[in-house]
């Protein structure tokens, strides 16, 4: 199923724009703009790939990138906030297998070596719309100070797929490790995960950890060579944020 990414953002900002109108005037909302760290992994032990046997020596590893986002806040009441907005995520899974006929050679020492591996890295894009419900610890046990707060949430983001790559190493004789690209066509248009984390503020300044997992595949198994791609996604991400108030 093939969707319009401009169809998608339009849609988003009318949400976002018509919420924020209409929940604004009566002093309950405030937004917040972040930027972090994201760790991914498969679940899968094996590298999703048409022929298995060709990566069967590839152990499981992670893949970290960046995400950006901004979300509108509406508080419920003095403990709960409903939080939803649109975040830019790569995300993805990583495997690993050691070059039995290549080795690093330090370049300042020029004597010390290190194992070189060979790398699957598997490179997902995604324009995503979390809806999550915060509660603020602090302020239900009325500890810590005025400006600083505590939210633990959960609840779902909805993905869209903009990106999928899978990148590799490979080495020759006599030359550097050279990064290639190629485009996997197989990934789910839409992924939906549900989403728990905590959120620690003080002032304008913010502070939050955030754990993600799909809710199905990442790839479609229908089409043609995805049939070994039945795999689920799990990301930690780690960021800083201001809120706006």
């Amino acid at each position: 199923m093939q969707i319009n990414t401009k169809l998608w953002l339009m849609l988003c900002l009318i949400i976002g724009c018509g919420t924020a109108s209409e929940v604004n005037a009566q002093g309950k909302v405030y937004y917040t703009v972040d930027l972090g760290v994201t760790v991914s992994f498969f679940d899968k032990k094996t590298a999703p790939y048409p022929d298995p046997s060709a990566v069967a020596a590839f152990d499981k590893a992670s893949r970290a990138s960046l995400e950006l986002g901004g979300n509108i806040n509406y508080l419920l009441s003095n403990v709960f906030t409903l939080s939803s907005g649109l975040r830019y995520a790569e995300k993805g899974g990583g495997y690993k297998t050691k070059n039995p006929d290549f080795i690093y050679v330090n370049s300042v020492s020029g004597s010390k070596t290190d194992d070189a591996y060979n790398y699957l890295k598997y490179r997902l894009v995604y324009l995503e719309l979390p809806v999550v419900v915060k509660f603020n610890l602090f302020r239900a046990l009325n500890i810590g100070s005025e400006t600083a707060d505590l939210n633990l949430y959960g609840g779902v983001t909805g993905g869209l797929n903009i990106g999928s790559k899978l990148r590799y190493n490979v080495f020759e004789s006599g030359e550097e490790e050279k990064w290639k690209a190629n485009k996997l066509k197989g990934a789910e248009d839409l992924l939906l995960s549900s989403v728990t984390g905590a959120e620690w503020s003080n002032g304008p300044l913010m502070l939050y950890v955030r754990y993600t997992q799909n809710i199905g595949n990442v790839y479609d198994t229908t089409e043609p060579g995805y049939e070994n791609f039945n795999v689920n996604m799990h990301t930690i991400s780690i960021g800083m944020g201001i809120i706006l108030r």
